[in-house]
């Protein structure tokens, strides 16, 4: 479907083939087989942090402010195994906003939680996901 290293918009090569949201850190196309997740290079201004130890990442789950709740996307991502919907990694290209990098699959293994202040300052109880590349 994607190949790994490729450059892809999320507008004009993403959104408009696949549809899904035109904001946010994923898409999730209503009646589609998968979820794209897209982190933002400027994710810690916003609350948001991810990072990779080995194959594994982890990666801050849905919501700016306040605690975040196993819900929506969280959720989603969470049970995409039994959902039956693949989760595509697609990373940012730095200085060229809205496009990214596809990265490949990942699928989940599991979260944690952890005391975290919100893109608004307050702390909050972050769900921190850890995602396991899956080869393609």
């Amino acid at each position: 479907m994607f190949q790994v290293g490729r450059v892809y918009s999320r507008v004009d090569d993403l959104q408009a083939k696949y549809g899904g949201q035109r904001m946010g850190g994923a898409m999730t196309p209503k009646g589609k087989p998968y979820i794209f997740l897209l982190p933002t290079d400027h994710g810690r201004e916003t609350g948001y942090t991810e990072h990779w130890q080995g194959d594994v990442l982890h990666m801050s789950g849905s919501g700016r402010s306040g605690d975040q709740e196993m819900k929506g996307l969280n959720r989603a991502t969470r049970d995409h195994e039994a959902d039956d919907k693949a989760l595509y990694l697609f990373w940012p290209v730095s200085n060229n906003a809205g496009q990214y990098r596809y990265q490949g699959k990942v699928r989940y293994i599991g979260h944690y939680f952890r005391q975290r202040a919100g893109a608004d300052g307050e702390p909050r109880r972050e769900i921190v996901f850890k995602l396991q590349s899956v080869p393609e």
